[in-house]
């Protein structure tokens, strides 16, 4: 049991951002794969299907992988607290409406298509 409790006593402790974020980020996707069955809160964000934690900061998200997964929706605007995210990668999915400015070149106004 001591295992777990450090688990969620350390993803709670200035990280729960990122958890938060993904939470956020799932809200505004509807999937008939599956995918985000594993996005909740039984285990650790950092063991959900297509994240990515850094080795270095482990409760920081580095990457996000969700291509191919039959995603519909939009891309919330809270992705941009992922500030250590690195590689995103939404490929091959059917999302709509424009690329978040949190994530994009300040200025831009990008459509998905």
């Amino acid at each position: 049991m001591a295992p777990t409790h450090a688990t969620a006593t350390l993803s709670s402790s200035g990280h729960a951002g990122d958890e938060s974020a993904l939470v956020a980020i799932k809200a505004k996707f509807s999937s008939h794969s599956g995918v985000m069955d594993s996005w909740n809160q039984s285990t650790s964000y950092c063991s959900w299907e297509g994240v990515t934690c850094s080795r270095r900061h482990r409760w920081r998200v580095v990457a996000l992988d969700l291509s191919s997964q039959g995603l519909a929706g939009t891309i919330s605007p809270a992705i941009g607290n992922l500030t250590f995210l690195r590689s995103l990668n939404l490929s091959i999915n059917t999302l709509q409406g424009e690329i978040p400015p949190s994530i994009g070149p300040s200025g831009a106004s990008r459509a998905l298509t």
